[in-house]
């Protein structure tokens, strides 16, 4: 890939010199409102200096470093983008949510990348490191078991990852008639602070003579390897999502897996709805979701997460309304309809709406989604008593389960009370 880097400052030396580290990409021109900065930059490393307007319009070049001023990021980020280049920028994105929201849209409308540091390798901050072992045949090494990430807000920009020292482990198997004397690896990694520098090592371990470590059993104790059980739903431009404690939680984040679904904010709201029943808000980028994933922390204790979410139509109301009016034949009311009708609504919508609602105060989430299931017996119940269709033995098995699970449960809520 072809680079131009647009701010000849002190740190644009260190994205001049990476270069020389990867063979993706190369620097061919630079500029700087200030000409004999860059200048001098082209000259020590033997590039192009042009003006900005110039740089921009350059068309042998593929993507541009932005490494100007913070107040200037956003408008160099998107003239680039309506030059048709990808960019990378130092940080700031921009100075305000609505400004990176607007990059965000036009990155999405020009089908081009934007990036952003802190770091200034052309990555992502905190990027996984890479792995390479050395084993002899019948040895298997399993992916790394990453620990529980933390916040690490950068302002006026967020971030997680892992601070300090970190343990990460991994899982090593042999075969029976295989020899494991040694373990040697090589890591590609990062050392971050207001950027990101990257590194090599070379690690060997002697099995022969290597202890037992209390460090390494309180990290693999301390994995994000249990899943908690959670209920989820979009609200707005959050998702909800509840799960239970029977410890008082203080804090709870959520850190997804997933990309260009969430913003991450230094925080999460955090509500307790009943005794052991929470629920976090989590801002979204896009509220069409029908899965996400990734780890719950409670406490600074995780836990694995993962959901779908049921679609939720877009239809407005009028486009409901007249969409159901569509197939209304008549809108004259018979006999005692105008009594029914709107009693019908306040007991099968009102109502239960308001219970299921208010319902978390008093009993779990999970105790809530349990009554949720007579609705599948009730049904079929009403239909066999009015117009005599008689279930399958399938659905009177079935819903005599859910009963007697709802009724065990009851009885054993009761006895503890």
């Amino acid at each position: 890939m072809r680079v131009g880097i647009i701010g000849c400052g002190n740190i644009s030396e260190t994205y001049f010199n990476c270069q020389n580290i990867y063979n993706n990409f190369n620097v061919i021109a630079c500029a700087d409102i200030d000409t004999d900065a860059a200048k001098k930059s082209a000259k020590k490393f033997n590039v192009k200096a042009q003006s900005v307007d110039d740089l921009l319009a350059n068309s042998e070049v593929d993507l541009i470093i932005n490494l100007t001023i913070p107040s200037a990021h956003k408008e160099v980020i998107i003239n680039s983008l309506n030059a048709g280049k990808h960019c990378f920028s130092e940080k700031p994105l921009a100075m305000n949510f609505n400004e990176g929201k607007e990059i965000y849209e036009l990155s999405k409308k020009q089908k081009l990348y934007v990036g952003c540091a802190p770091d200034t390798f052309l990555g992502a901050a905190g990027s996984p490191f890479e792995v390479n072992w050395i084993t002899d045949q019948g040895i298997i090494v399993e992916n790394v078991q990453w620990p529980t990430p933390v916040t690490i807000p950068y302002p006026p920009l967020m971030t997680f990852g892992y601070e300090g020292d970190v343990v990460f482990p991994f899982k090593i198997f042999r075969a029976v008639d295989s020899n494991l004397t040694q373990i040697n690896v090589e890591l590609d990694f990062l050392i971050c602070a207001d950027i990101c520098i990257p590194e090599r090592a070379s690690l060997s371990l002697d099995l022969s003579s290597a202890t037992p470590n209390p460090l390494l059993d309180t990290a693999v104790a301390k994995l994000p390897t249990d899943f908690m059980q959670t209920q989820s739903f979009i609200d707005g431009e959050n998702l909800k999502t509840r799960f239970q404690s029977t410890r008082a939680v203080e804090t709870a984040y959520l850190f997804p897996r997933q990309d260009d679904l969430f913003i991450y904010m230094p925080s999460q709201e955090l509500v307790q709805l009943s005794e052991d029943t929470y629920e976090i808000s989590v801002p979204v980028l896009n509220t069409d979701m029908g899965f996400f994933s990734g780890v719950l922390s409670i406490n600074g204790e995780g836990f694995q997460v993962e959901e779908e979410l049921r679609s939720v139509s877009n239809m407005s109301l009028w486009q409901a309304l007249l969409f159901a009016f569509s197939f209304v034949d008549s809108f004259e009311l018979i006999g005692n309809d105008i009594i029914f009708i709107p009693l019908m609504c306040v007991m099968c919508v009102a109502i239960p709406f308001v219970l299921v609602t208010i319902a978390p105060r008093f009993i779990t989430a999970a105790e809530v989604n349990l009554f949720f299931l007579l609705e599948t017996i009730l049904g079929p119940i009403w239909v066999w008593y009015v117009i005599k269709e008689q279930p399958s033995i399938e659905t009177i098995i079935g819903g005599s389960v859910i009963i007697i699970t709802i009724a065990i449960h009851s009885a054993l809520s009761l006895k503890k009370v």
